[in-house]
C-alpha cells in the first residue's frame, strides 16, 4: 500500500468516526460537540481512556446506561483512538503505517 492510500484510510476513518460520534450526540440531545470531545482528548495530558469513557457514556446516556449498546462503546473506543495524539501527533492507526525516510536521511 502506497503512504498516500493509508493517509486517505486513515482520514476516511476519523471522518466517519466524527459523523459516527456526532450522531450519538445528536441523538443523546448533548450539550458537548464532536470538537469539544476532540479537544478533551487531543489536549487533556492527564485524561485516561477509563476517564473518557465515563464521560462521554455520561453524555450519551442521560444517566440511562441500558440505552447504550455495543454500537456505541464502539464509537466511543474508535473516537478515542481515532483522535488521541501519540507520539509526536500521530494518531495511533497512524502508527501502523510505516512513514517513508526524510529526504535529509
Amino acid at each position: 500500500m502506497s503512504l498516500s492510500k493509508d493517509n486517505n484510510q486513515i482520514e476516511a476513518r476519523r471522518k466517519s468516526t466524527e459523523a459516527q460520534l456526532q450522531k450519538l450526540l445528536a441523538n443523546a440531545k448533548s450539550t458537548p460537540t464532536v470538537k469539544a470531545v476532540k479537544e478533551k482528548v487531543f489536549h487533556s495530558e492527564s485524561i485516561d481512556f477509563r476517564r473518557f469513557l465515563l464521560d462521554l457514556i455520561a453524555t450519551l446516556s442521560n444517566g440511562d446506561l441500558a440505552s447504550l449498546n455495543d454500537a456505541t462503546l464502539k464509537v466511543i473506543e474508535d473516537a478515542w483512538n481515532t483522535f488521541r495524539m501519540l507520539l509526536g501527533g500521530s494518531c495511533p492507526a497512524a502508527l501502523f503505517y510505516p512513514q517513508p525516510p526524510s529526504a535529509a536521511s
